[in-house]
């Protein structure tokens, strides 16, 4: 009946469907050897001593349906965005590399900076519009306000795509940032708490995810997402993601001023060339 070649179905997605048929069944057969017990004079609590002095029924406090709408597809949700936004945010640096307006508007950082913004937005909205249909469609638990959420969210997708910038500015084509992106994407998918808690794992994998923006959105999901409540409980996890912000916008800055140092070093070097190569008026 539950021959997973059969089936097509895991071992491990039949434990909870076994145990609960496991459990019909004894009620099942308990009832019907109660009914005959009775028919033969015996009282029904006799009867019941007798078929069933103890049982075992195992419930999940927290998730009694066993649904994997809060944990592993919204985590599906947010590995997917993560992935799309690094990957438009990282290859920024690059492409204006190729096209040869990376100091188009100056040596400022503060111009990619402002590149990023878009991507951010854009992103807070995605995921507060996925959120908003799991909640209506999938009956995913949402306590929070969205006018109050979208404030970290906001947060979030901004330090993800400096993030993403950061790690994709030095790549010489725009091809070559997917490679760099698996830095980022496997340690969120792994240790910031989709599949198991953080507080699981050893303290090395607990610290490292401090540096990922998806282990501190994780954080507001289970809390202010679940449970609601107002955003100064939750300084931590906006105050992590602030110095991921501040973090990323710093190296991206020296990142910024060691190339244009560079690139007027080149252009100082060459116009002196061809000054040498000039005739010289008398």
């Amino acid at each position: 009946m539950f021959g997973e070649s059969t089936s097509g179905a895991s071992a491990s997605g039949l434990t909870g469907v076994r145990t609960a048929i496991q459990e019909i069944i004894a009620t099942e057969n308990m009832t019907t050897s109660m009914t005959r017990l009775a028919q033969k004079g015996m009282d029904a609590e006799t009867a019941k001593g007798l078929l069933s002095p103890l049982t075992s029924v195992q419930r999940m406090l927290f998730n009694p349906t066993t649904s994997f709408m809060g944990s592993m597809v919204i985590g599906f949700v947010n590995i997917v965005v993560l992935m799309i936004t690094l990957g438009v945010a990282g290859s920024i640096a690059p492409r204006l590399r190729k096209e040869g307006k990376l100091f188009a508007y100056g040596t400022s950082p503060s111009q990619l900076w402002i590149r990023c913004v878009p991507y951010a937005v854009l992103s807070a909205i995605s995921l507060l519009l996925s959120f908003g249909l799991l909640k209506q469609v999938g009956n995913m638990r949402f306590e929070s306000e969205p006018h109050v959420f979208i404030v970290p969210l906001l947060l979030y997708s901004f330090a993800l795509s400096l993030l993403g910038m950061l790690i994709g500015y030095s790549a010489k084509d725009v091809s070559k940032v997917s490679s760099r992106m698996s830095v980022i994407v496997y340690p969120s998918f792994l240790v910031t708490g989709i599949q198991l808690t953080p507080l699981a794992l050893p303290m090395f994998f607990q610290v490292t995810a401090w540096a990922l923006p998806m282990n501190w959105l994780n954080r507001l999901i289970r809390g202010m997402a679940f449970r609601n409540g107002e955003l100064t409980s939750y300084s931590l996890e906006m105050g992590a993601l602030l110095i991921i912000v501040g973090v990323s916008s710093l190296f991206i800055g020296l990142l910024v001023l060691r190339e244009a140092q560079k690139a007027n070093s080149i252009a100082v070097t060459e116009l002196r060339a061809d000054l040498g190569v000039l005739p010289v008026s008398s």
